[in-house]
């Protein structure tokens, strides 16, 4: 049985840092490894986000990460990207689904599980009224954003020298099948 949640215990964070390390940084080589040499992929921005995780029979089998925009803070695709992310608005990061838990090939899973993070987006949406959602998107990922309503608003860059990625942003006010 597939279920979400608000992953707050230090344990369940940990285990979720560690996992997005090892696929990130170790399996896709979209982050780079001297940033984290602990082996957990864990930054500034992680002690005010939403973490959510999506869980199976008790464990972890994807998660996501939403940093909320604060009026004396930065979000990570502003630096990366060089533009000012609008008020009311919010980062979605770092989207996974374990590929050793669940294959790439079963796709009506994965649906579903995108699905159920897509509705804990948006109880965070509707709580703090936000207008706005942004992410960065590798090209591997690029065709799911879309398909969930995010438009490209610039050009692929290289990031840290490992992987290009492009700023993306969906009005969640304007996409209300899914988000609204």
């Amino acid at each position: 049985m597939l279920s979400t949640k608000l992953v707050t215990s230090s344990e369940e964070l940990e285990e979720l840092f560690r996992i997005r390390y090892r696929i990130f940084v170790v399996e896709d080589k979209d982050a780079p490894a001297q940033f984290y040499p602990d082996g957990i992929m864990k930054d500034e921005c992680d002690k005010k986000a939403f973490h959510i995780g999506c869980y199976e029979d008790g464990g972890l089998i994807a998660f996501l990460s939403i940093v909320l925009k604060e009026v004396e803070s930065t979000l990570a695709i502003e630096k990366q990207h060089g533009f000012l992310a609008e008020k009311k608005s919010a980062e979605v990061m770092r989207l996974i689904i374990d590929r050793n838990k669940i294959s790439a090939t079963d796709i009506g899973k994965r649906a579903k599980i995108i699905n159920l993070l897509l509705k804990e987006i948006k109880k965070i949406v509707l709580d703090h009224n936000l207008e706005i959602l942004y992410l960065v998107s590798t090209e591997n990922a690029f065709a799911l954003y879309k398909r969930i309503g995010f438009e490209q608003i610039g050009p692929y860059k290289l990031y840290e020298n490992v992987s290009y990625e492009c700023p993306m942003k969906l009005k969640a006010v304007e996409y209300n099948d899914l988000l609204i």
